[in-house]
């Protein structure tokens, strides 16, 4: 789900504290992309820019499902894309992100935005994915 390679290259390229600055870009924006997915005429771009800094940030089976939705947009074939499981794969790389990022890099992102524990998902304003019960 997570390439940790594609971590150690960007840190050794950019240095840890641009690195923590970048992540947390990263996930705001991927946040708010996740949240505004929905099958329309921002959809192709939505995925492309998702899929391009997921490859760059590591998150391997998000840019694989958005590689996948933007191969379906080419072949005009909208409705086939699982808008979903794109999300609900999202939130999980982002948990995992989150939670092994301290032990992996020895760095911690302190959380954007995230549920309780007993949350289903770490998405509580998505459209896709059900309101957080909690909230």
């Amino acid at each position: 789900m997570i390439d940790w390679s594609k971590a150690h290259e960007l840190i050794a390229e950019i240095g840890p504290d641009d690195f923590i600055e970048v992540a947390k870009l990263f996930l705001s924006d991927a946040d708010d992309v996740v949240d505004a997915l929905l099958p329309d005429e921002a959809l192709a771009r939505q995925l492309h820019y998702l899929r391009g800094s997921a490859v760059t940030m590591g998150f391997t089976a998000v840019a694989a499902l958005c590689q996948q939705g933007e191969a379906t947009i080419d072949g005009q074939r909208l409705d086939e894309i699982d808008l979903g499981e794109i999300a609900r794969t999202y939130w999980k790389s982002r948990q995992i992100y989150l939670e092994e990022l301290p032990r992996r890099l020895r760095i911690t992102l302190t959380p954007l935005r995230a549920c309780p524990p007993d949350c289903r998902h770490d998405a509580p304003h998505s459209p896709i994915l059900p309101p957080c019960p909690a909230r």
